[in-house]
């Protein structure tokens, strides 16, 4: 063997162990690249956080339209009271309450 080339450097064995070491060394656990694993664990850590504001503002939208509903129920029961009262007004109440449903249903629509 010439002197260029150590008996014990860089022989068919010792490359493999070395070339393990330096893929160990920029590997995670699971093989990806440390950088890659980093980047699929941001997208993950974002894609839950979106899941959690996907949920918040559905259950916002749900109590909106709860309480629009009951809103709605109320205005409707004391018009049916007051058209009792003053049978004229019937077409106001009613033009006022079709104003405050569509209102209503609009907000929640546009509300995200």
């Amino acid at each position: 063997m010439s002197n260029l080339i150590p008996a014990s450097g860089f022989g068919a064995g010792s490359a493999r162990t070395a070339g393990s070491g330096l893929v160990s060394s920029v590997t995670g656990s699971g093989g990806r690249p440390r950088g890659l694993a980093r980047a699929v664990q941001r997208e993950l850590e974002w894609t839950a956080g979106r899941g959690d504001v996907v949920r918040a503002v559905d259950s916002a939208r749900a109590e909106l339209t709860n309480q629009a509903m009951g809103n709605v129920g109320n205005l409707v029961m004391t018009g049916q009271a007051l058209v009792q009262v003053a049978p004229e007004s019937a077409p106001y109440l009613e033009a006022l309450l079709g104003a405050y449903a569509t209102g209503a249903a609009q907000a929640i629509a546009r509300f995200q």
